[in-house]
């Protein structure tokens, strides 16, 4: 049993040995299924200060092998920060029961995919990642557009009347472009996406 836990400063990341470890990759005979960005865990927004594996040792290697049943770590060179080593830690995902879960919480446009674990003592975590996202999201695009039109009205005194209105009828334009867009993505859903994915296979 071999226990990955933080040490005791503000520096959020797991320890192993001499080795701060940058991020958690879980991983079957297939490759990486899914990544956990600078190396912590938690479940339901509450931070896992360790995990604990079920496995003998943990080798030091110089390039992925997903053949290891259990667990390894590639050097990554030294972190300046904390001015120690740091490393990837591969875990094999039959090592954390790791399952997949759900497509989960859409974030603006963004699609997640959530896994969940569980160590060998019980400690139950979720990993996600981003999956996609929805297609030609235009809504910076007209907000940018909105806020060159709005500046040009606000210099009033060098527009013609013509160029005053003009610039009106142009502004309205994008905000309503800008609300039907917004309203698309504001609908855009988990199931959409899913939908999108099979009609482009």
């Amino acid at each position: 049993m071999i226990k990955i836990g933080k040490e005791e400063n503000f520096y959020r990341c797991y320890h192993y040995d001499k080795y701060v470890i940058k991020n958690i990759k879980f991983y079957d005979k297939n490759g990486i299924i899914i990544s956990c960005g600078q190396g912590w865990l938690d479940y339901d927004k509450e931070d896992l200060n360790c995990i604990e594996l079920d496995v003998d040792n943990i080798p030091l290697k110089r390039k992925e092998d997903f053949s290891i049943n259990g667990a390894f770590i590639i050097s990554r060179g030294k972190n300046d920060v904390l001015d120690s080593l740091q490393a990837d830690l591969y875990i094999n995902a039959n090592v954390v029961n790791l399952q997949f879960l759900e497509f989960g919480i859409k974030f603006t446009s963004m699609i997640f995919k959530y896994y969940v674990g569980k160590d060998s003592v019980g400690r139950e975590f979720k990993v996600n990642d981003v999956v996609g996202s929805l297609n030609n999201d235009k809504r910076y695009e007209y907000q940018n557009k909105i806020g060159a039109l709005s500046r040009k009205i606000t210099e009033i005194s060098s527009l013609t009347e013509d160029e005053y209105e003009n610039t009106i009828k142009e502004l309205q334009e994008y905000g309503k472009k800008y609300f039907k867009e917004r309203e698309r993505i504001d609908n855009y859903s988990v199931e959409d996406y899913l939908r999108d994915i099979e009609n482009n296979k």
